[in-house]
């Protein structure tokens, strides 16, 4: 079977956001004023000394998780889309709280929140659909 577009659409996603996801630490290595500047101000100080490859080996080990999803739903294995399952059931748990601050203190933050949990479920029931499924091989989950 042929893949869905809505899977093609997910797999270009997650390929970019892998680009993003070595991309950032360049930017961090490249010392710019703004990074070299992190240290004055305590909301970035994991920016400065071991928070900074820190940061680095999180961005990449998550750039190459998101790559092997990308392969994962390019070549319409169902492991890709199994973890792609995965990765959004902890982004969901990840979000939810977020949801449950005090209106306050939010600041702003409600809304964006709000929209990646919409996004990442309606990617949920997508992978879910019957003939997407079926494209991936999945009988049972």
């Amino acid at each position: 079977m042929q893949r869905p577009t809505g899977v093609t659409i997910l797999a270009v996603v997650a390929f970019v956001i892998a680009g993003a996801g070595v991309l950032f630490p360049l930017l961090i290595f490249a010392r710019n004023p703004m990074m070299s500047s992190a240290g004055a101000y305590p909301q970035f100080a994991l920016m400065t000394g071991i928070g900074r490859a820190v940061v680095v080996a999180v961005c990449l080990g998550m750039a190459a998780l998101y790559l092997v999803v990308g392969v994962g739903l390019w070549k319409v294995r169902n492991w890709g889309r199994i973890l792609t399952i995965v990765l959004i059931g902890l982004n969901i748990l990840t979000t939810l709280p977020v949801l449950f601050v005090p209106y306050a203190e939010q600041q702003l933050v409600f809304v964006p929140e709000l929209i990646d949990i919409v996004i990442v479920i309606w990617i949920l029931v997508y992978l879910f659909r019957p003939r997407v499924k079926q494209a991936f091989g999945a009988i049972g989950f």
